[in-house]
């Protein structure tokens, strides 16, 4: 069903690139307008595949592009044959040509595209490994319902950890810990130091019990308290804020005192929800003062770091979001809700976002370095 899905996009790309090459710009040759077109809707559906259909996407995407150019190239070559005959040649229609070529793209472009480009035998994604660490966890529960409902959200968690992975170090502060979901879905990498601060006593108490058996290693400290606790002996060269620095009165406050806990090249990582024209009564249940857009977080970014990537994830979340705020006017979502978001908005919200270039979305990443 996602190789159809992505395959209607992509034809639709396509077919939208021929037409207009011809009917709009008058290219004299359809065999040289559908060869280009082919390149825009081969563009689209290498992306369609990296991120929705097979979501091969741990793997460098430039070793994976030139794989699927190779052999989707000569599919273009092919296409343009085909319309130079058919339309340049014979003078038959370019669009009854346009039928023959898609006829001949989905025969070989599934196989060659699922065993040749984005096959995986020896490596498990993030979000097998995702499943595998809330599997050996699933013996301890919370029964708190917020943060046990969306700890199910196995998809968007495999999204959000894609994007901060390559930014996360051996020594990591995590503020705002919660009942352990971040460090539980992070538990198939190995870290010489992590920090879990956690002011409600309540979460403090669940995330011991949870590490009674050391599960997280032997660098793993749980602390009931905030950054004020933090001692000058304490460095890290990764700062986590996941979805708590909307919850904190005095942001930008706190990102200038944590900063000096950090080395230099270490990170700040910070996920949180999107746009406040967003904010429902459900943000202020779980004690948001805001979301954030770019322009706000630009502006809390300390003196002596930097943005190393700023961008919307979730687009069709956001879609969904909004139609709560306006019509349902819900003030929490129930567990099924949480699924439905989960497992249909997110997948599709992978590949979405990245056609829109990370425009908009429900939530937002950004990655601070210190100089």
């Amino acid at each position: 069903m996602h190789y159809l899905l992505n395959g209607l996009v992509a034809t639709f790309v396509h077919y939208g690139a021929l037409y207009i090459a011809i009917d709009m710009f008058n290219f004299e040759s359809a065999g040289l307008s559908n060869f280009l077109a082919s390149i825009v809707g081969i563009t689209c559906t290498f992306f369609g595949n990296r991120y929705f259909v097979f979501q091969r996407n741990e793997f460098p995407i430039l070793k994976q592009a030139f794989k699927f150019i190779g052999f989707y190239l000569t599919i273009a070559f092919i296409n343009g044959g085909i319309l130079f005959l058919w339309t340049d040649y014979l003078g038959h229609s370019y669009k009854i040509g346009f039928l023959f070529c898609l006829c001949l793209q989905i025969s070989i472009g599934y196989f060659l595209a699922k065993n040749y480009v984005f096959h995986n035998k020896a490596k498990l994604t993030i979000k097998n490994l995702i499943k595998n660490t809330n599997r050996k966890n699933s013996s301890f529960s919370y029964s708190g319902n917020e943060l046990q409902d969306f700890s199910d959200a196995i998809n968007w968690k495999a999204y959000w950890l894609n994007e901060i992975l390559p930014f996360l170090g051996d020594e990591v502060l995590e503020i705002g810990a919660g009942i352990g979901s971040t460090v539980k879905n992070l538990n198939f990498k190995k870290f010489r130091k992590w920090f879990a601060f956690e002011p409600d006593k309540s979460m403090y108490w669940t995330l011991k019990k949870i590490n009674s058996d050391g599960k997280f290693g032997k660098g793993f400290k749980v602390v009931n308290g905030t950054s004020a606790n933090l001692q000058n002996r304490d460095t890290f060269d990764t700062i986590l804020y996941i979805d708590v620095l909307e919850h904190i009165e005095h942001d930008y406050q706190e990102l200038a005192h944590v900063q000096n806990y950090l080395v230099e090249g270490g990170h700040i990582i910070i996920v949180a929800p999107a746009h406040n024209f967003l904010f429902t009564s459900f943000d202020k249940k779980i004690g948001h003062y805001r979301r954030y857009n770019k322009k706000m977080l630009r502006s809390l970014v300390p003196k002596n770091m930097i943005i190393k990537k700023i961008r919307y994830l979730d687009s069709v979340g956001l879609i969904a979001s909004l139609a709560n705020k306006i019509f349902l006017r819900t003030d929490s979502p129930s567990y099924n809700q949480i699924q439905i978001w989960d497992n249909f908005m997110v997948k599709h919200s992978r590949w979405l976002d990245i056609m829109i270039g990370h425009l908009v979305g429900k939530s937002i990443v950004c990655i601070l370095e210190k100089k």
